[in-house]
């Protein structure tokens, strides 16, 4: 683990853990390798493997070169069913190659040794929910905005889980506590609040994004290369002065059954929601993984 400035981190410092595909590949050179060690895109052929998306379709290989982790990606068709990829840098029936970079994280608190921490960066995009109807289990509705049962956290907590960390890495992060009553939304009496889980990574509520940044700007995200060929929407002005991505909360919308709290592109946390219930809007909004993690069982370069 290295830290920007060195030492053992502290509330406020970014350090790095993990690994995760995000920088595209322009070297020539590197990129024909890579199209030598993967081969054609095809489905069911190694190393190529086909992405579990919810809605859309595209294809990955994941292969070492010179000691370096490379993730190929071949889009089929788009997650955004309205847009395709008119709105997109990355197109169809095209290969993009990414490199496996350290996930920087930045601490955003400490307690009794046990850091919170997130991703300085948008790392992927992701679908909230696995469809637009009401679910009944054991008797009671579970809303499209359901952290509980969503399709995110289970995506989390296993996709990107085991993508980012080696086993070794995986030891310092807990299976955290992670509270999702009603008081860590933006209303203290919200009907679509459900139970707390057991995570080891997770999305952060509406009361940690309002509470443990000190401004809009601070809460401001870029999505890396990898997290928009995933259909992760940049946001950008003729002025460069944001380029920024919305990303998601845990935290439901008080009022609407289908809306979940996200950042915006400024950085603000806003009244409205995002819409989880539409395929046109599923996966455009960026993944920001949250961990805890024992310092103690850290392992730093000074």
């Amino acid at each position: 683990m290295k830290k920007t400035g060195g030492g053992f981190p502290a509330a406020g410092d970014v350090f790095y853990w993990g690994s995760y595909p995000q920088n595209l590949v322009d070297d020539e050179k590197t990129a024909a390798e890579l199209d030598r060690l993967c081969g054609a895109p095809k489905k069911n052929r190694a190393p190529w493997k086909q992405y579990d998306y919810i809605y859309g379709c595209a294809l990955y290989a994941d292969v070492v070169a010179d000691a370096k982790k490379y993730r190929c990606v071949y889009l089929l068709k788009s997650r955004n069913e309205m847009f395709g990829y008119e709105y997109s840098d990355y197109i169809a029936k095209r290969v993009y190659r990414f490199s496996y970079d350290p996930i920087a994280w930045r601490v955003l608190k400490i307690e009794n040794g046990i850091a919170l921490c997130v991703a300085e960066n948008i790392l992927d995009a992701s679908e909230y929910f696995a469809g637009d109807t009401v679910r009944n289990l054991c008797g009671k509705e579970v809303y499209q905005n359901n952290y509980r049962h969503s399709a995110i956290r289970l995506w989390l907590n296993g996709v990107f889980f085991e993508t980012a960390f080696t086993e070794r890495e995986r030891l310092p992060i807990i299976v955290a506590s992670v509270k999702n009553g009603a008081e860590t939304t933006k209303c203290a009496v919200n009907p679509y609040a459900c139970e707390d889980t057991l995570d080891k990574v997770f999305l952060l509520s509406f009361q940690e994004a309002q509470t443990l940044f000190c401004d809009n700007r601070a809460r401001q995200k870029k999505a890396t290369e990898y997290a928009k060929s995933q259909d992760c929407s940049e946001y950008r002005t003729r002025d460069e002065k944001y380029n920024n991505a919305v990303w998601w909360l845990r935290s439901p919308h008080h009022k609407y059954c289908n809306d979940i709290r996200c950042v915006g592109i400024g950085g603000g946390l806003g009244d409205g929601g995002f819409s989880t219930s539409g395929a046109q809007t599923h996966s455009h909004e960026g993944v920001v993984p949250a961990i805890r993690v024992r310092l103690d069982l850290l392992e730093w370069e000074e």
